[in-house]
C-alpha cells in the first residue's frame, strides 16, 4: 500500500470513531512512514482533493516540512470514493 492510501484510511478510521483524535492518532511515526514521505503524501492528496483542512509548514532554504497539522482534517467526496476503492481490492 502506497504512503497515500495509508493515510487516506487511517483519516477515514479515525473519523468513524465517535471520539476521533486525529492529531493524536495519525502521523508518520504511528504510520510507520518517514516524516518526508508522509508529509509529501499529505500534500499529494491536498493536491488532488482527496481532503481539505490539513497544513503542511516547510522552512529553511531547502523548503523541507518541519511540521504536518492534521487536526481539522477532513476527507472529500473524491475521497471518500477512494477510500471505497481500496477498501474494495482489500
Amino acid at each position: 500500500m502506497v504512503p497515500e492510501e495509508k493515510i487516506l484510511l487511517a483519516i477515514y478510521t479515525e473519523l468513524e470513531k465517535d471520539q476521533s483524535n486525529i492529531s493524536g492518532t495519525i502521523n508518520s511515526k504511528k504510520l510507520g512512514l518517514d516524516f518526508t514521505v508522509f508529509s509529501e503524501a499529505v500534500e499529494q492528496l491536498l493536491n488532488k482533493g482527496l481532503i481539505c483542512n490539513a497544513n503542511v509548514i516547510r522552512a529553511g532554504m531547502c523548503q523541507r516540512p518541519v511540521e504536518v497539522f492534521l487536526s481539522s482534517v477532513k476527507l472529500t467526496r473524491a475521497g471518500k470514493n477512494c477510500v471505497e476503492r481500496i477498501l474494495k481490492d482489500l
